[in-house]
């Protein structure tokens, strides 16, 4: 009896299913938007399920985050959370972070006296309320992408700018909106 599928095929049907199959199970799938910061700077942004450390081999920023917060008078605010590593013997003077998504560009932090726990600066942004510039696009409930420029001057001289995309999804933008409205 022949049938589509015999004994005979078998292994060639296996030998496919490994070649064809195995990529399938260990790459991961990693979409690509194209935005144009205020700038003029064109950057791919990747759509990825998990955070993306930028880094020079110098500096890596490895920690961005829009944290809800309460005030002690009761005020609910965002803050926003951002943390560089530094390579040892590399010691900060200065470092600035910007919002470069749309005009106007907004200086977040300007820490002319950076201090490390041990290689690693923790930086953040004062709680935010609604009205604050920073944090206005959240009130559009849509995916947004953000572009954040890290400038690092170190006290060797040496500048180091790096460029972080962050995709805010629109679950997560509702979430922080009900935090701060409720």
């Amino acid at each position: 009896m022949n049938t589509p599928f015999s004994a005979k095929r078998l292994p060639v049907v296996a030998a496919l299913v490994a070649l064809l199959g195995a990529p399938g199970c260990v790459m991961e799938q990693n979409y690509d938007a194209r935005v144009t910061t205020a700038d003029g700077e064109v950057i791919d942004v990747p759509l990825a399920p998990h955070p993306v450390n930028v880094t020079d081999g110098v500096v890596t920023v490895f920690l961005f985050q829009y944290v809800p917060t309460k005030l002690p008078d009761g005020a609910k605010r965002v803050v926003i959370r951002f943390d560089a590593g530094f390579t040892k013997g590399a010691t900060p003077a200065r470092i600035v972070v910007r919002d470069i998504s749309e005009d106007p560009i907004m200086t977040l932090v300007d820490d002319r006296a950076p201090t490390l726990d041990g290689f690693v600066w923790q930086g953040k942004t004062s709680p935010l309320g609604t009205a604050d510039d920073f944090i206005k696009f959240m009130t559009n409930i849509d995916n947004s992408i953000r572009v954040y420029r890290f400038t690092f001057t170190l006290k060797d001289g040496s500048v180091h700018v790096l460029t972080l995309p962050i995709m805010v999804p629109g679950f997560l933008k509702e979430a922080i909106e009900k935090t701060l409205t409720s």
